[in-house]
């Protein structure tokens, strides 16, 4: 069968799959008209267009009832998009489920009675394509009717020989406009939209291979939940060889701007055998995707990257990663930290198949509201002998406190050059006491040396010149000299100079801020 051969513009191949055979539909497709994200923001004139006129629905009756996420739809399974209104569609999951759907994709609808497009309908979920199509950001379904693979060009309905273009936004009728998927067509949609611009920013957002077992919820603008195992690079890598615990190493992994900077449309870096990036092009409306369809497009033939969208722990921008066992060290490229070069020195060695929790960002914030506090705890482990506790506490007050059975160590890089990081902070009281006494003996010196001074000026009073019989002049001044002296006074740490009412205590050497051991 060729392409030209498909009832509705693509849309429908039961007739091919099952011919001969009618069934009885239980989904249908539709092409997503708007989107309505809260109906009471819908203006008088917004809710007028939707009962009266061009774009009037076919189920008015719901345009005052319908819940928040709810859509708005044209039916186009069997070639229904050619003719008939467009729908309200409620959702079909409570609030606590919502998934990304934008207008001018096509999802899947069920109805209330089975075969009844006249029953109140419910939308699921956006429609899965081909692998050429499928986008987590925007998906044009329509683009699959072509049947892209790795072909420049194709045959209209007309016979003629049109081009390819894995990037443009095609009506679904290979130029026959009449077997259009839909009648008013798509740029119509997208002008008419409410949702659009202002709820949809079209950005290249990598596809991920999600294991087997994992659960997986991917939005539309490159973020990532994963309920799954320990996983730091494509879905096979496990094993002895490879960084990836095996076995109880559950693992949440939450992530945000997987492929890193290179993904921003400006700076791209294409597909390597070990990073994650994916190409990216210009498409028609003006958006950067990421190229589905490498071996067709103006880019790199060979730009198709097989670890597209795996975890890069390096260039992936933000990521929590929650893992019963994993090498979070190792992963995270915090290996072998420098610290102090002692033999008591903090073990800085990476900690092996373990629990981990580690946030990695730009900027990482912890932030405590109001008069709220911050813990951050080591606990001991009571079942070894000695095992030691640390904390810091940040309360209400704003004081913050570093408690630990073990040592504080402040280090910096250009100390460690010269050997002297290691080096113990002073205890103020040791330091009182050790500055009194330093200061006592200090004094006492003086006085001793003040009274030996006396007593030779006491001596060289009586000392007779030779052949005069009275004092020697000389000796009279040199003695007169240390007359000025008087006592120096010890009071806590404090030097009292002759003369001098002012004193200078050492408690304005006191911190008021950092207190300690």
């Amino acid at each position: 069968m060729g392409l030209n051969d498909w009832k509705a513009g693509g849309q429908d191949a039961n007739s091919v799959l099952k011919p001969g055979i009618t069934s009885t539909r239980v989904l249908y497709a539709i092409v997503v008209v708007d989107f309505i994200a809260n109906p009471s923001a819908l203006t008088e004139e917004e809710k007028t267009a939707l009962k009266e006129g061009a774009r009037r629905v076919g189920n008015t009756m719901y345009v005052d009832r319908m819940p928040r996420n709810s859509i708005i739809g044209k039916v186009v399974s069997d070639g229904a998009g050619r003719s008939g209104r467009a729908m309200i569609f409620y959702p079909l999951f409570p609030p606590s489920l919502s998934l990304p759907i934008k207008a001018g994709e096509m999802a899947w609808v069920i109805f209330e009675n089975a075969g009844d497009k006249n029953a109140l309908g419910y939308w699921l979920c956006r429609r899965a394509s081909d692998l050429s199509v499928d986008d987590l950001n925007y998906t044009h379904h329509d683009r699959a009717a072509r049947g892209v693979t790795d072909q420049t060009t194709q045959q209209s309905h007309e016979g003629e020989s049109v081009e390819v273009d894995p990037f443009d936004f095609p009506e679904g009728g290979l130029l026959r406009k009449s077997n259009n998927t839909i009648k008013e067509g798509y740029a119509k949609i997208i002008e008419r939209a409410i949702s659009l611009p202002a709820q949809f920013f079209g950005e290249p957002v990598p596809r991920f291979s999600k294991r087997s077992s994992d659960l997986t919820l991917q939005g539309s603008n490159n973020t990532l939940i994963t309920l799954g195992n320990d996983r730091t690079g494509d879905v096979d890598s496990t094993g002895e060889d490879l960084t990836d615990a095996t076995g109880f190493a559950g693992t949440i992994d939450i992530v945000a701007g997987r492929g890193g900077p290179s993904l921003d449309g400006e700076d791209v870096i294409w597909g390597t055998d070990t990073a994650s990036p994916a190409a990216t092009a210009t498409n028609a409306r003006g958006n950067i995707e990421v190229d589905k369809a490498p071996t067709i497009s103006e880019t790199d033939a060979d730009a198709d990257n097989p670890n597209e969208g795996d975890p890069d722990f390096e260039n992936d921008m933000s990521r929590v990663y929650v893992s019963m066992k994993t090498n979070g060290d190792a992963n995270f490229g915090i290996s072998e930290l420098e610290g102090l070069d002692s033999d008591n020195k903090t073990n800085l060695a990476d900690r092996e198949e373990e629990s981990f929790v580690v946030m990695k960002s730009t900027n990482t914030r912890i932030v405590s509201k109001g008069d709220g506090s911050v813990k951050i705890v080591k606990m001991a482990n009571p079942d070894v002998a000695d095992s030691k506790e640390a904390h810091i506490v940040i309360d209400a007050s704003g004081n913050i406190q570093i408690r630990t059975d073990g040592r504080l160590e402040f280090c910096g890089n250009g100390s460690q050059s010269e050997g002297v990081a290691d080096q113990p902070y002073l205890r103020w009281t040791q330091w009182v006491k050790y500055m009194d006494d330093t200061l006592d003996a200090i004094i006492g010196d003086m006085d001793n040396i003040a009274a030996d001074i006396s007593n030779i000026q006491e001596a060289l009073g009586k000392s007779v010149t030779p052949g005069y019989g009275g004092p020697d002049a000389a000796c009279m001044a040199a003695g007169n000299i240390p007359s000025t002296y008087k006592t120096l006074k010890s009071t806590g740490t404090t030097l009292q100079k002759p003369g001098d009412t002012t004193t200078k205590p050492a408690d304005d050497i006191k911190s008021d801020v950092i207190f300690g051991e």
